[in-house]
Formats: structure tokens, sequence, C-alpha cells
């Protein structure tokens, strides 16, 4: 009787034993899987942000395009920022209405993110600076300049 309490206790510890081993895999892998997505992203970015140098805005687009099918929520600041580089772009090729749009969808979408909606303002000014619409630029830098202001 006595040896079966003692290999039932022992069958007992081993399976507890192979659980948390078992778990402890599981977490393992679960961190190293969210490293390897954030060195996807990354890639990602600077191989867009390279086409983008290059003038190769169609691929650059495609590829902050893959970025922008990611959860949004896991990457926001990538999402940001590859919102950001098509709206400059857009501007690059002259499709200024586009890259207004591009960047306002920043500014409605990642007001959490105060630092990255400053970039987007100032895609904005630059774009109107760039068809010539001084008065509107000149605006959206007095608004930016004040916000900082008022904040001190």
């Amino acid at each position: 009787m006595k040896k079966r309490l003692k290999k039932g206790w022992l069958l007992l510890i081993i399976l507890i034993f192979v659980f948390q081993f078992m778990r402890i895999n599981e977490v393992w892998g679960q961190a190293t899987h969210k490293i390897e997505e954030r060195q996807r992203i990354s890639a990602l970015m600077g191989m867009a942000q390279t086409y983008q140098t290059m003038g190769e805005y169609e691929d650059a687009i495609k590829t902050y395009q893959i970025i922008l099918d990611e959860d949004n929520k896991v990457y926001p600041r990538e999402c940001i920022q590859a919102q950001c580089g098509i709206a400059q772009i857009y501007q690059y090729m002259g499709r200024y209405e586009e890259a207004i749009k591009t960047y306002q969808l920043v500014l409605d979408e990642y007001k959490d993110y105060p630092g990255e909606s400053l970039s987007a303002q100032l895609g904005i000014a630059s774009v109107y600076r760039a068809m010539g619409k001084f008065d509107e630029a000149i605006k959206i830098y007095n608004e930016i300049l004040y916000k900082d202001e008022a904040k001190e």
C-alpha cells in the first residue's frame, strides 16, 4: 500500500513538473514570436524607407501597406510612421489632397500619440507650403507653436 502511495505521489510530482515545463516552453515561444514579429516590422520599415529614398514610390507604398495590415493596436507607432511615409510619398508625387487625407487619418486615429501627431501636423503644413497655400501652412505652424506654449 505504501509503495502504491509513493508511486502515486511520484507520478503526481512528475506530472506537475511536466505541466510546468510545458507552460514555460509555451510562454517562451510566445515571447520569442513577439521578438521575431518586432524584428520583421522593423525590417519592413527599413525596406519601405529605402524604397522611398530611392524614389521607388510604388514599392515603398506596398511595403508600408504590409505594416498597416498588421494589428494597429500592437504596433501603433510603426503604423503611424507608415501612414506618414505614405503621405510624404503622395506629396512627392504631387498628390496633395491624398497626402493631407493620409496625415489627417493619423491625427484622427492616433490621438494618444502626441509626438507622432506633431509629425502629421507638420506634414500637413508642408503639403500646404508645397501647394503654395502659405497662409494655411502658417496657420498650422502657429497652432503647433501656441499649443506648446500653452503647455508651459
